[in-house]
């Protein structure tokens, strides 16, 4: 990153160490992937015609083999 967006490396030390990066797979979010798929459907944007089922779309047990704690879904 400092590479690429020509960063200073004291900028980068300090502006680095004042992020708390994380992952999560949380409900809200396969909320919002069947909200974004049903306006696709519903504008046009795609030749679909039913939402997916997201859920069919993620393997949770590998998910929660490496981060138990950072996988909220409930099936």
């Amino acid at each position: 990153m400092q590479r690429r967006l020509n960063l200073d490396e004291s900028y980068m030390e300090a502006a680095w160490t004042q992020n708390n990066f994380s992952v999560s797979l949380e409900q809200s979010l396969i909320l919002t992937m069947e909200d974004e798929a049903r306006w696709m459907i519903n504008n046009g944007l795609t030749a679909e015609k039913q939402v997916p089922n997201i859920l069919n779309s993620i393997f949770e047990d590998a998910l929660k083999t490496l981060k138990p704690q950072a996988v909220d879904i409930i099936r």
